[in-house]
């Protein structure tokens, strides 16, 4: 993300990005689409000098994790595993 960007989110309104638009997970190493989700930085409930990023009204951490499943299970239905 640019800094012009973070920049913007820190107002605290939710946004969208454009389809196509990805952001990284360093996790599954690999850039994900997040085009057409609502992104929105918040404060931390339990500290306020922190902020967490949320994508579709979740922590980052477990959109990327949900759409990780998702695509799992879409994997092994194509593939008749179970």
């Amino acid at each position: 993300m640019s800094d012009t960007l973070i920049t913007t989110l820190l107002d605290g309104k939710p946004r969208s990005f454009k389809t196509g638009y990805t952001l990284y997970d360093p996790n599954e190493e690999k850039d994900v689409d997040v085009g057409n989700v609502e992104v929105q930085i918040k404060r931390d409930p339990t500290d306020d000098n922190n902020y967490r990023l949320h994508l579709g009204g979740k922590r980052v951490f477990q959109w990327f994790r949900e759409k990780w499943q998702s695509l799992k299970q879409t994997v092994r239905r194509g593939f008749g595993i179970r």
